[in-house]
């Protein structure tokens, strides 16, 4: 059974109360002190009644060829990126969801194309620049870029500076794209940062490979790197390794930081770095590995920071979770989720939007017995 997270407003648990006094003649204290952590626990992803986000409206956003299809990114608007075969077996291609007519595109599902051998998008920042496998796409012609897309590895400050392959994970609002590229000189894959605006290059060395950066003035990077996670800071210039966190995935502007822990004994949880350095283990929906992919900012609609990602389940399926700092569980999406079909699993939560919605790859099961990948879009209710 589906259920949907709500608020109970204090009038009605002050009702309540009253009833059930009446009724049994309950010690006045300890009832509503169980009735106010009740009523905590039904709004731990909202600061009000207005503002509790309690579950999820889902949309598929189907595809645009036959093949399958997932979702990486998201920006505050809702529109998302990702990957997508025209037919399973051909390289992965670039898309942008557009929940409305933007950037002289039509709504819904648009192929971007693709560079090279192909790839995904992963990264969409709130004006719509989209970075990705060796790529960059633009809405309009800027940074002595032309409008659509183009190929990193042409950019001369990666060639100047003697790297190629380039592999662009994000790219935040201030204009700076992370991400790995590699070294003529020795063949090592180091991390990158670059600042489209003011064409600045930085080397983040081996130690992490940028996979998150947030959109501070001088931001954090996050990433992997010599078999440890590690944060890099643009305020000092100095690296924080991120144990017990191991693969780092997500930094928001607080510097918080959403990764995965080691495996012990095969089994791989889920963990959120406060700002303060603090990290705590998100557990799983069942004593399986679980992972954290994403990580967002809130918002003054949805206040609560939200962590999402994947967890197995004792018969070893995969499923979308989320996670509310200040929280005390991880959510299976399924079991907080409408519009849901009878037959289809939110399986990987791979981003949340500071607008609260999230993206990732759901599977619907097709007449032959399997199933194939769609991705999804969560509005929050």
């Amino acid at each position: 059974m589906r259920r949907n997270l709500i608020f109970v407003p204090a009038t009605a648990l002050r009702a309540t109360a009253k009833r059930l006094l009446q009724r049994v003649g309950l010690d006045r204290t300890r009832l509503f002190a169980g009735l106010a952590l009740s009523a905590l626990a039904l709004s731990l992803c909202g600061a009000s009644p207005a503002a509790a986000q309690s579950g999820y409206t889902f949309v598929n956003l189907g595809r645009l060829g036959g093949g399958d299809t997932t979702a990486y990114g998201v920006n505050k608007h809702g529109q998302v990126v990702g990957g997508h075969h025209l037919t399973n077996g051909t390289p992965f291609r670039a898309f942008v969801y557009l929940p409305a007519p933007t950037y002289g595109l039509p709504a819904g599902m648009n192929d971007l194309g693709l560079v090279g051998d192909g790839g995904s998008a992963r990264s969409i920042n709130d004006v719509g620049e989209v970075v990705g496998a060796g790529f960059i796409w633009l809405p309009a012609a800027n940074y002595g870029l032309p409008a659509g897309m183009s190929d990193l590895n042409t950019v001369p400050e990666f060639a100047a500076n003697e790297f190629v392959g380039v592999d662009a994970y994000d790219i935040n609002n201030s204009h700076v794209v992370t991400g790995s590229t590699t070294s003529l000189l020795d063949g090592t894959t180091h991390g990158f940062a670059f600042d489209l605006a003011t064409r600045v290059f930085t080397d983040l060395g081996t130690a992490t490979l940028g996979r998150s950066m947030n959109n501070n003035a001088l931001p954090q990077v996050v990433g992997n790197g010599n078999g440890a996670a590690n944060l890099y800071s643009f305020v000092d210039g100095l690296f924080t390794n991120l144990s017990p966190i191991v693969i780092a995935q997500g930094v928001n502007d607080a510097g918080a930081v959403a990764g995965t822990s080691a495996a012990v004994n095969g089994v791989r949880h889920a963990l959120y770095r406060s700002s303060s350095g603090v990290t705590q283990d998100l557990g799983s929906l069942s004593s399986q590995s679980s992972f954290a992919y994403g990580i967002n900012n809130g918002s003054a609609a949805y206040p609560s920071t939200v962590v999402v990602g994947s967890s197995y389940t004792r018969l070893g399926e995969e499923r979308a979770i989320r996670w509310c700092v200040g929280g005390t569980k991880m959510e299976d999406l399924n079991s907080i989720t409408t519009g849901l079909g009878t037959k289809t699993v939110l399986r990987h939560a791979q981003a949340v939007g500071d607008g609260g919605h999230i993206v990732g790859y759901c599977t619907v099961p097709t007449k032959g017995g399997g199933f194939v990948f769609y991705p999804f879009l969560l509005f929050p209710q």
